[in-house]
């Protein structure tokens, strides 16, 4: 080292003359002389450069990259390095230390004739601010990434954007530039259609580039890699509208794009730019938040049929046209239905269950595979159809097939396989049942295992149920269940088919379909193939197979045993006993042996009966025959086969568990499973079951114990009895409701706007009203007894008018002596005369169902008598929220109110008209309604039109309670479907309310009363073509102003004086049904 080069360095902290040493030692292998003469003196400029501001670190890290730097590219280059650095270290040494750290990265990338230009793109982002100097440093920081991400060019053009950005925000240009690689290396090919879409967002809203950014990494990961580039000119138009948000738009395009084929963006993204151009972005959102759902159901070309059908729509008509690309329209639902081949077990499931309960002739309950495997109690995540005896789940949707019809049948065949595992009792197996094909072998392996036992406590295991006590007998659980549930599924198949014989030529072709979805046999282990021919045996025997001649011998005998076990009078018990016997054999050969390369074609139904390996009547040679050893020591491993999905999945063990619980909750509370005491046995059982380690995705732990135990708990029927629980509100912006819940029914809604239906819009929740106060009906008619007993006589007189004069018979009471003269007068004519001479009297009865249907909102509280000053707190606020809080404020009050409000009219009006009703004999039925939300319309049942009347019925009067809002809509249409059952000629439909139709969220807005009005209108219209009369009685003052709209054609009635409701009420009944 030269002297004066030695005392320069020794000016400086002694890192640096420790970081030139060890560099020189590196570099002197790529430099001459005088080269790294030129690099020692660049680095001590560099160390000069800035003092006070410890330059020589910048010198230090200079020296310590330089050996890396100069490895990469020629000295003319590596010179041109140096001397950048030295430029930079001038203006900033943040900046400065970012570019040489990063350095060895972003040059072993940067081509070496753009290293000038590198650094000018860095430098012009730095404007000697401190804001500046951090967006320049990410710059240099993120070098590689960005080179690896573009070329030169495109970049050039994207920092030129970030810099356009921080002339807002140094802040936001910072952030977008550590995300600017990972945007661009997403993006294939013409990079520069997405700056410019970027540039663009910057011009119109810069507040949202990062965010733009952000989520355009979403969306673009998501998108297949030969869509993005469309997707960017998409996006380019969307932003071009301004007012739209683009951030948000992306945002839900990304979470809706997740849930979609691949192979399905390019048509979407197609279509997308073909609605774009015929509507706004905002209709766009609404079809790509329903493509999710459309694509599970149709092809992209009959996506284009539906997307026609909702232009030609929106074109006439845009909310209906906005309404149709959100599913929320029947039109749009009806147009899915029709062009597609799904099936949802949603809109099946009544059918499917009165299918399965028409086969049993018990109840039956169907639900969504979903619902048990959430339940985490030993049923893993799977599409496969199962049972634990009480309900059966089924796949949410049937898509197989491209056919509707073939996806039904689909449906009722799995339905019916899991139906035949609890109608022909696999759940119900028991050691003391006796096989009917087998001699009993079954309790000489329990027997010598239980004496095994005797006298070591350690060994001595007890059993939740029969067929886990079974299972514990093999040493390979896993074997052994493959065996069973093969063997039970091919004495189900036989039986069904033979049962429910309207179902076997598709049940036959679903499972020769399902053969060819089977595994080649050469590929399997020997144990495994003998278990897997057992199984394709089972599912068909008219098959010829290819078998190894070296093993026929082994096939033939399981066959054999398999062929008794499957015959139509078989037991579950018989599957046992076949079980046994063919685990004994299997498991006696060897896993790792492989077959000869000698196979053979054969019939195994035939070659299976010319074996006959009949079963011994004799139990004690069957078992020596077939006796293995039951300890789990000499266990092996076995890999289970594939289920076969039309047999869908077997828990028999669990199954059987829940089933002895269930009969258990209905057994003396001595027969009864304590869960103190089942909890250890059921660990012992979910431990050791092999059902559950079958399952390799489920994680085992205490939880599931847990879980299965308070699945014990659960009871089963709810109370649907009036009560004041919670009610959540769902946004009307909101999708289709569902409800698994008893006695719960949706019902559509109309919007006047978009002219159509909102499929499956609201639910309605049926309750039976509580009972109150016995003695209130009594009390309400000694009150009115006068009125009482003069309604009851007008209606009494009604009687008469229920004989009739019959004419012209052959046989009657009398003679009629009108029909006699004019017989005379034809016979002294010579005319024949007539032979029907009499007349009788005939009863005919008065065919006359009614719905009266109470409006129970929380306005009926409000006293009938206004010039009556109560005081503050008995002054109902308007505000619906502050309605129900008051209203809950006055159910605390026990003080007996001295006032009579709107719904103590009603109530009142209910026991007069039931006494007189009683008088004439009509059938009726009454009803209250309110309700919060679409998600919330309850309807009470005072007393059921198929219902006598009775002390409960009378007592439920007094319970007749204001409640919340009213959404007339489903509550008249639920009256609607109720006398639609009637098979009365005369069908009314009498709707009591306080004011016009009301409720959170009635209308898009939530505030405009004309929806609420037309859904009413709509509900009413629904009901008279149904041959329903209809009519509405208020007491609103100012019902005329939506009543005249709300019913038109039909009748209703403003009544002035609230008091004057019950006479009114009877008169126009008796008026109305005349």
């Amino acid at each position: 080292m030269p002297k004066n080069i030695d005392i320069e360095l020794k000016s400086f902290p002694i890192e640096l003359t420790k970081a030139y040493s060890s560099s020189k030692k590196s570099i002197s292998k790529i430099l001459n002389q005088d080269q790294i003469e030129e690099w020692t003196n660049i680095g001590l400029k560099i160390a000069h450069v800035r003092k006070g501001v410890r330059s020589w670190e910048l010198a230090v890290k200079f020296y310590q990259v330089s050996p890396s730097v100069s490895k990469l590219i020629p000295y003319n280059y590596f010179y041109e390095w140096m001397q950048q650095g030295l430029l930079i270290s001038n203006k900033s040494k943040p900046i400065a230390d970012s570019f040489f750290s990063n350095s060895p990265k972003t040059v072993s990338i940067l081509r070496s004739r753009h290293l000038e230009e590198w650094v000018k793109m860095g430098l012009e982002l730095y404007t000697g601010i401190w804001k500046s100097t951090n967006l320049a440093t990410t710059f240099f920081q993120t070098g590689d990434q960005l080179l690896h991400s573009s070329n030169i060019t495109n970049l050039k053009h994207a920092i030129s954007t970030i810099k356009n950005l921080s002339l807002q925000s140094y802040e936001a240009a910072t952030e977008c530039m550590k995300l600017l690689p990972e945007i661009l290396v997403l993006i294939p090919e013409k990079k520069t259609d997405y700056i410019e879409l970027l540039d663009l967002v910057v011009k119109n809203n810069w507040q949202h580039t990062k965010s733009f950014i952000e989520i355009s990494i979403q969306s673009f990961d998501k998108t297949n890699s030969s869509s993005r580039n469309e997707l960017i000119k998409l996006l380019y138009s969307i932003v071009e509208f301004k007012k739209t948000n683009i951030t948000n738009w992306l945002s839900t395009y990304a979470d809706c794009i997740k849930d979609i084929e691949s192979n399905y963006h390019a048509d979407l993204i197609n279509s997308s730019k073909y609605i774009l151009d015929k509507t706004t972005p905002e209709i766009l959102l609404d079809f790509i938040k329903s493509v999710p759902f459309i694509s599970q159901r149709l092809s992209p070309s009959k996506v284009n049929t539906w997307v026609d059908a909702g232009l030609e729509i929106y074109l006439e008509n845009e909310i209906a046209g906005a309404s149709f690309f959100r599913k929320e329209s029947t039109k749009s639902i009806d147009l899915i239905d029709k062009l597609s081949s799904v099936v949802d077990l949603e809109q099946q499931k009544d059918k499917l269950e009165l299918y399965c309960i028409a086969l049993t002739g018990n109840q039956i309950d169907l639900s969504s595979r979903n619902e048990i495997d959430s339940k985490n109690i030993g049923w893993a995540f799977s599409e496969f159809a199962t049972t634990e005896g009480e309900t059966i789940y089924l796949p949410a949707q049937s898509n197989k097939y491209t056919s509707k019809d073939d996806n039904h049948s689909w449906y009722k065949v799995i339905a019916t396989h899991q139906t035949g595992h609890i109608e022909f009792g696999s759940f119900k197996f028991s050691f003391e049942t006796k096989p009917i094909h087998f001699a009993d072998i079954r309790n000489k392996f329990l027997e010598e295992r239980n004496a095994n036992q005797i006298g070591n406590k350690n060994d001595e295991k007890h059993f939740l149920t029969d067929i886990q006590n079974f299972f514990s007998l093999f040493p390979n659980k896993e074997l052994a269940l493959d065996i069973f549930t093969v063997v039970e599924g091919g004495r189900i198949d036989n039986i069904v088919k033979y049962y429910y014989a309207g179902i076997k030529r598709e049940y036959e072709k679903i499972q020769l379909e399902s053969l060819e979805l089977r595994p080649d046999l050469k590929s399997l282990p020997i144990r495994k193939m003998l278990v897997e021919i057992l199984l394709q045996f089972s599912i068909t025997k008219k098959r010829k197979l290819s078998i190894p001649t070296e093993y026929k011998n082994e096939i033939l005998q399981i066959t054999s045993i398999a062929k008794q076990a499957l015959k139509l009078t078989s037991l579950v018990e018989d599957t046992s006993e076949a079980t046994l016997r063919i685990y004994s054999i299997i498991s006696n050969l060897d896993d790792e042996e492989k077959p000869e390369n000698t196979w053979e074609n054969i019939d195994l139904e035939n070659e299976s009966e010319e074996f006959n390996l009949e079963s011994s009547s004799d139990s004690n040679q069957d078992y020596e025959h077939f006796k293995f050893d039951t300890s789990t020591e000499k266990e092996e491993s076995y890999d289970p086969i594939d289920g076969t999905e039309y047999r869908g999945e077997f828990k028999p063990e669990l199954t059987q568990f829940f089933e002895s619980i269930r009969e258990s909750n209905g057994s003396s509370s001595e027969e009864s499973l304590e869960q103190d005491n089942t909890k250890e046995l059921l660990e012992q059982m979910v431990s050791e079951s092999a059902e559950i380690d079958q399952d390799q995705q489920m994680q085992l732990d205490s939880q599931t114990v847990e879980n299965i135990l308070n699945e014990m708990n659960i009871k089963q029927s709810k109370s649907t009895e009036y009560s004041e629980s919670h009610l959540s509100h769902i946004e009307e912006d909101g999708g289709e409701l569902t409800s698994s819940e008893p006695e719960t029914f949706i019902y559509p809604e109309w919007d006047f706007r978009a002219k159509d239906y909102k499929p499956n819009w609201c639910v309605i929740k049926q309750k039976t009203m509580a009972e109150g106060d016995p003695s209130y009906y009594s009390d309400v008619l000694n009150e009115y007894s006068s009125l009482m007993y003069q309604i009851r006589r007008q209606f009494e007189l009604m009687t008469p008018e229920l004989f009739k004069k019959e004419r012209k018979l052959q046989d009657g009471e009398e003679l009629d002596i009108d029909e006699v003269i004019e017989a005379m007068i034809d016979m002294k004519t010579g005319a024949s005369p007539s032979e029907k001479l009499y007349w009788r009297r005939n009863k005919v009865q008065r065919e006359v169902a009614v719905i009266f249907l109470l409006d129970t909102s929380a306005s009926t509280a409000e006293a009938i008598d206004e010039s009556t000053k109560f005081g503050d707190s008995l002054t109902p606020p308007t505000d619906t929220v502050e309605y129900l809080n008051w209203l809950k404020t006055k159910r605390t009050d026990q003080t007996r109110l001295n006032y009579k409000r709107i719904i103590d009219v009603e109530k009142e009006s209910v026991v007069l008209l039931i006494n007189a009703l009683e008088a004439i004999g009509d059938i009726y039925g009454i009803y209250g309604f309110s309700g919060y939300g679409r998600e919330n319309v309850e309807f009470y049942t005072v007393k059921d039109i198929n219902e006598k009347l009775s002390d409960r019925v009378k007592s439920r009067i007094d319970k007749i309670s204001p409640l919340h809002a009213t959404r007339m809509g489903p509550a008249i249409r639920h009256a609607t479907a109720k006398l639609a059952e009637q098979e009365s000629k005369t069908k009314l439909l009498f709707l009591i309310s306080d004011g016009r139709p009301q409720d959170r969220g009635y209308s898009r807005e939530g505030v405009e009363k004309e929806y609420a009005v037309n859904d009413t209108k709509m509900a009413l219209d629904e009901a008279k073509r149904k041959n329903i009369n209809a009519f509405c009685l208020t007491v609103d003052k100012s019902g005329h102003d939506y009543l005249q709209e709300m019913c038109q054609d039909l009748g209703y009635e403003v009544l002035e004086n609230v008091q004057m409701l019950p006479q009114r009420l009877l008169y126009l009944y008796k008026k109305l049904t005349m």
